[in-house]
């Protein structure tokens, strides 16, 4: 009776307490570069780019709302991580290095007695830029040409006797747009509407960058086609993942954790396959995905949340501690129903801009544009952010207000100098994927 009485009281608190056998004995953290989740089909996109990630969306609770703090790989990673704000993390602009004084999610998880193991091709996740901190050591070379997908299950299949913390992350759909042959399938439902320039600029203002031009094509639904492509090559790779989970008997016992850690310009503000350069939704809203057997299937969250947050809740998952200087708030609430909304702000920043979303607004603040200072937009009646209500809405003043006490808040008082890359195969790297300045 007492037993009873005891888990009436855990429930009736609205607390996720699992008995030690039921924590999930693994953590998977599934990462893709450069994902909108508007070109998924568990989002809601028509073409069939998604069927695995779909599933793993079935199978687990997806948040409709989830908002990136940069739009850009380091500064994104450095924020999911260590759950830290940039005036903590110091990762401000592209090229920072994240720095040993940083405590990571994999070094408090090797702390609790998991096995690490972090698996990118991207080499600005490398250990070049601090990213290997808590994982067994790691060299981004050494996935280069090879099957990353399958470097992965094997290290699940030599480690299935301990607790694994697994990190993959897919470089695709980053530009350029390279999907392989058989799911490159998207070109025979084009429907071209003119030309673009090429540009030589990288961020694609104006048209075409230079770097990501394919067989001399200029027509914008060319492009998308690519870009939904490569989604499919990444979405067969987690299908691989996934199954390699259920071969192994590991896919019940699992967190399975699936995001991106920005989106990519599409042309609808005048950028084009671009990332890094501006803080609308297109930029910094991502997919986020959160599967384990103990919760409601199918669920879908619409509360605005942040990668910010995705440390804090794996802690509580596992029944962790977590740290008191990680600056996230678990979404463990959001998931078993205790809560329906946190009415978080979301800030997201990049050199020369700040911006807040909060309660279906978004005010953006451009430091080095006098003539389009403030950015107003009703995302709830305008989420392509086109009319901008800076100058017209009666809210604008209080929002003002808001953002640069958050500003203040997240952001070091004055910004470091960028970081000086000297390593010529990072250079070179960079350069591929059209860093080069």
């Amino acid at each position: 009776m007492k037993i009873k009485l005891f888990i009436f009281f855990i429930i009736f608190q609205g607390k996720i307490i699992f008995a030690l056998s039921e924590q999930p004995k693994n953590v998977i953290l599934i990462t893709v570069d450069a994902l909108r989740p508007d070109h998924l089909g568990c989002y809601g996109y028509k073409r069939n780019t998604s069927p695995n990630i779909d599933y793993l969306a079935k199978e687990g609770v997806l948040f409709t709302q989830a908002i990136s703090q940069v739009p850009y790989t380091a500064g994104s990673f450095a924020a999911t991580f260590t759950s830290t704000y940039p005036k903590q993390h110091k990762v401000i602009g592209l090229n920072e290095k994240l720095e040993l004084d940083n405590l990571t999610l994999a070094e408090i998880l090797r702390e609790k007695g998991f096995v690490t193991k972090a698996i990118t091709t991207n080499f600005i996740l490398s250990n070049a830029f601090g990213f290997n901190q808590g994982f067994e050591p790691q060299e981004f070379k050494e996935y280069e040409g090879k099957d990353e997908t399958e470097v992965a299950i094997n290290w699940l299949k030599e480690n299935i006797d301990k607790r694994m913390f697994l990190w993959i992350h897919y470089m695709e759909p980053h530009a350029p747009y390279e999907p392989l042959p058989e799911h490159n399938v998207f070109l025979d439902f084009i429907n071209s509407k003119g030309e673009l320039p090429i540009v030589e600029n990288e961020q694609g203002e104006g048209g075409i960058p230079k770097y990501v031009v394919r067989n001399n094509r200029r027509d914008l639904d060319y492009y998308i086609a690519l870009y939904d492509g490569e989604i499919r090559t990444a979405d067969a790779k987690i299908g691989r993942l996934l199954e390699g989970l259920k071969e192994l008997k590991l896919i019940d016992d699992s967190l399975i954790i699936f995001l991106s850690d920005h989106g990519e310009e599409l042309g609808e503000h005048g950028f084009y396959f671009s990332h890094g350069t501006l803080l609308y939704d297109s930029s910094v809203r991502v997919p986020l995905i959160i599967k384990y057997k103990n919760f409601e299937k199918g669920k879908i969250i619409d509360s605005q949340v942040r990668l910010l947050d995705i440390s804090p809740t794996i802690l509580d998952i596992l029944g962790i501690k977590i740290p008191r200087l990680m600056k996230g708030k678990s979404l463990v609430p959001l998931i078993t129903g205790k809560k329906n909304n946190f009415n978080l702000i979301a800030y997201s920043y990049m050199i020369g801009k700040f911006a807040i979303r909060w309660r279906g607004w978004k005010l953006i603040y451009n430091y080095n544009k006098p003539n389009l200072k403030f950015e107003l937009y009703n995302l709830n009646t305008d989420p392509s952010e086109k009319n901008n209500l800076a100058k017209s809405s009666p809210y604008f003043l209080s929002l003002k207000r808001k953002m640069f006490i958050e500003r203040d808040r997240v952001l070091p008082k004055k910004m470091p100098p960028p970081s000086k890359i000297e390593d010529e195969y990072i250079i070179e790297r960079m350069k591929s994927l059209g860093y080069s300045n």
